[in-house]
């Protein structure tokens, strides 16, 4: 008999599977490898392509309300200064008519719910009208 070149080292503990079970590890190892690594690579892929859609959608409606706030200003803004040329609000300015800016700014507030603070001052600061509260005290 030839001399025996090498040695096992596991010996009688190395467990015997046959060539089917063999072949079910193979298969079930290769199917997990490639299992993860889907699965790494669309979760990666897919949760940066969510990232990226919530973010665009997120400045899109950042941009629109801050278009809407600027607009409702600019709105604001224009129609108090057509609202100040009236010869009827420059009379009751003079007179400090407190029950006729009292109706005007009860008008305005039907047309622009989204005010909060409704008031008319003079060159001081003094509330001559205002819609929600007293007159009389200054504004700042």
């Amino acid at each position: 008999m030839a001399k025996k070149i090498y040695t096992i080292v596991a010996g009688k503990w190395r467990p015997r599977f046959s060539i089917g079970a063999k072949t079910l590890i193979a298969f079930l190892l290769i199917i997990t490898v490639l299992a993860g690594g889907f699965y790494y690579f669309t979760s990666v892929t897919l949760s940066a392509a969510v990232e990226k859609d919530a973010l665009t959608e997120i400045d899109s409606k950042m941009q629109g309300g801050w278009r809407l706030y600027h607009s409702r200003m600019e709105q604001m803004k224009f129609g108090m200064l057509q609202a100040g040329t009236s010869e009827d609000v420059r009379a009751a300015f003079i007179k400090k008519d407190k029950e006729f800016f009292k109706k005007l700014l009860n008008a305005y507030k039907t047309v622009r719910p989204y005010v909060d603070l409704w008031a008319v001052v003079d060159e001081s600061g003094n509330v001559i009208g205002r819609l929600n509260g007293s007159v009389g005290d200054n504004l700042d």
